[in-house]
């Protein structure tokens, strides 16, 4: 097993599903996995002739059941890559970790298979999609592509512009081995859009209202900035000579909870807890999850529930 084979594997353990090829079988969950709406995803037939030309069509698996799917075709424009097209998630996974395992398992096949690269456009607007790209993953912007596909209408989109970033993921690059490692390099940089903590609740509550924070994003400068991380552009670079793929080794991210949730357990004791109080033969435990866009944190609460003394 090569390293970006066991890196692949790590995350789907972390994501709690396997990620993996999809069989021709199979390819029409790919398609139904869509979360653009009816006719905005690859058909199957597309799907099969480009799985038969050796296109990498990925699924990741939860209970035998699909969860996740990622398509990438080659392309040479400006060097040989594979471009992702599209990796969606079922709406109970995201914010677990499956679309990383998507990526990672992408990667693996693409070093496999000789590519040096993998390319994808993401909206620039949507803080959680940036952190994953340029923090987690490493990935570099390349390029600004205003309203990109035109209007999609689509489930996600709605009447929304379609402004893409266009990031390459240099599979070779210390920048990505170090954002795999979680090794980050302070770096600054001048002028900063500030990107909203949730985008999709503004354009899907309030399409006037998001269609003016596009337009300011519009008017700002084109260059992912540094120092406020994935959630920033910058106008100028700084003023240190430095390689330009030195500009994605980032600080860590502030963190965007997307839910928390609090468990409460009985636990019986080994033996009975005798205090004034009275006795006890079980202890109520609080667990608090928390789940953010990158990973699942639990924390125990120590207290008992009788006013005693704890050692923590």
């Amino acid at each position: 097993m090569t390293g970006a084979e066991r890196e692949a594997s790590a995350a789907d353990a972390r994501a709690g599903v396997p990620t993996r090829p999809a069989s021709d079988a199979e390819l029409g969950a790919a398609v139904d996995l869509s979360t653009w709406g009816a006719g905005r995803s690859p058909d199957r037939a597309l799907l099969l002739a480009a799985s038969a030309a050796g296109c990498p069509i990925l699924l990741a698996v939860a209970d035998g059941e699909p969860v996740g799917a990622a398509f990438a075709f080659a392309g040479t424009a400006e060097g040989l890559h594979w471009h992702s097209h599209m990796a969606a998630v079922a709406p109970a996974r995201r914010g677990r970790g499956v679309g990383a395992a998507l990526k990672l398992r992408q990667r693996a096949l693409a070093r496999a298979a000789g590519v040096p690269e993998i390319r994808w456009t993401y909206d620039p607007l949507l803080r959680r999609n940036a952190t994953l790209n340029l923090v987690r993953l490493g990935a570099e912007a390349r390029r600004l592509l205003p309203d990109f596909y035109g209007s999609l209408r689509d489930a996600v989109n709605g009447e929304d512009a379609t402004d893409r970033l266009e990031v390459a993921w240099r599979l070779e690059s210390e920048r990505v081995a170090d954002a795999l490692a979680g090794r980050r390099r302070e770096w600054s940089a001048a002028d900063r859009l500030q990107l909203l903590a949730d985008y999709e609740t503004l354009r899907g509550a309030d399409p006037a209202a998001a269609a003016v924070v596009r337009r300011a994003a519009r008017a700002g400068p084109a260059t992912p900035s540094r120092r406020a991380g994935a959630r920033s552009w910058s106008a100028t670079p700084t003023s240190s000579p430095r390689s330009p793929h030195d500009d994605a080794q980032q600080e860590s991210p502030q963190m965007s909870i997307r839910a928390v949730e609090l468990h409460r357990v009985a636990m019986p004791m080994v033996r009975p807890f005798e205090t004034s109080f009275g006795r006890q033969t079980a202890r109520d435990v609080l667990l608090v999850r928390v789940r953010t866009d990158d990973a699942d944190g639990w924390g125990e609460c120590v207290a008992m529930s009788e006013p005693v003394y704890s050692s923590e």
